[in-house]
C-alpha cells in the first residue's frame, strides 16, 4: 500500500525518523478507512524494512522517539 521513497523508506520510516506522531495518526487513520486487510497493515507498519533493513521501530528507537514507539506498540496489539 504504501509507496517506498528514496533508500526504500515509506512515510511510516519517514515519520517515525522524525517523531511525527501526528503524521502516524493520520497514516494509520486513513488505512483504517480504506480497510486494509490486517495482515498488510501489519507488514506495512511492524515489519517493511528500507534499504538498510531498519523497520519503523528502528528508526523510532535510534533517534529516542519513545512516543512513536508506543503508538507503534498500540496500533500492533490492535492488529
Amino acid at each position: 500500500m504504501f509507496v517506498k521513497y528514496r533508500y526504500g523508506q515509506t512515510t511510516w520510516h519517514k515519520a517515525a525518523l522524525r517523531g511525527k506522531d501526528e503524521v502516524l495518526e493520520k497514516v494509520w487513520d486513513w488505512a483504517k478507512e480504506l480497510q486494509l486487510n490486517p495482515g498488510e497493515l501489519r507488514n506495512d507498519v511492524c515489519l517493511l524494512k528500507d534499504n538498510s533493513g531498519q523497520t519503523p521501530w528502528h528508526k523510532a528507537a535510534e533517534y529516542g522517539k519513545f512516543e512513536v514507539i508506543q503508538k507503534l506498540c498500540d496500533w500492533a496489539k490492535e492488529l
